[in-house]
């Protein structure tokens, strides 16, 4: 397993992958990371040279921010990209979710308390007693659905979203409740947006 990581990811610092490829291959190397979460030594071996092989990448800052889930995963403090902020776009996205489905309904039909009532969904997603059942993927597409909660025009679920996202943040702290990825805590710190920005920029939210 470990020869296999390394080889991988050096094929990314040498450019022998394609660079439009370097999103998925890194969501796919986190997603074997969380299931292997529960073995510490297997989780070690496949965490260090993907972070590593991560850093490279950030700092010669070959991958174009503009592709599919590059700009989450390699300029995470940039926080969201346009296309995940867009309701129209993140709709596409927020359908493969089976998991996100039920929330994603109540929103959709503007039902404030079932959309508060679902929203328990996201930090299933998160606890530490789940690392190893969600993908990377589906964390991220969580991470943006909580962006939406919070940038909500029903006021009950902008405060439960703004609620979770602090709540995620205090568990991870003190690492008893919540387990977040470097990449996701970073995207974290930049979802509660200026409100009034967002709406000037026609970046509504997603009921």
């Amino acid at each position: 397993m470990g020869a296999w990581i390394q080889t991988l990811t050096r094929a990314i610092s040498s450019r022998r992958l394609y660079f439009e490829r370097c999103p998925a291959v890194f969501f796919r190397l986190y997603t074997l990371y969380l299931r292997h979460s529960r073995n510490p030594k297997l989780a070690q071996i496949i965490l260090d040279p993907l972070e590593a092989t991560l850093n490279v990448v950030r700092r010669q800052q070959r991958v174009e921010h503009n592709l599919p889930w590059a700009q989450e995963i390699f300029s995470p403090s940039r926080g969201l990209s346009r296309a995940f902020r867009l309701p129209s776009e993140f709709k596409k996205v927020l359908l493969t979710e089976r998991t996100l489905n039920q929330l994603r309904m109540h929103l959709e039909n503007e039902n404030p308390e079932g959309a508060v009532l679902q929203s328990k969904i996201i930090a299933d997603i998160f606890s530490i007693e789940n690392t190893a059942k969600y993908s990377s993927e589906t964390r991220l597409v969580s991470l943006v659905l909580l962006h939406h909660l919070i940038t909500s025009k029903m006021l009950q679920v902008s405060q439960r979203g703004t609620q979770l996202a602090r709540s995620l943040q205090l568990g991870c702290d003190d690492s008893t409740t919540f387990n977040l990825l470097t990449h996701e805590s970073s995207l974290l710190c930049t979802i509660v947006p200026d409100k009034g920005k967002a709406v000037a920029e026609g970046i509504l939210s997603i009921d």
